[in-house]
């Protein structure tokens, strides 16, 4: 697997949950 891409997705995932909490 791809670490860049898989951090990256696992970011976005973060922000959003993140988002979704405020």
């Amino acid at each position: 697997m791809n670490a860049p891409a898989l951090i990256s997705e696992l970011t976005r995932i973060g922000v959003e949950l993140k988002v979704e909490d405020e």
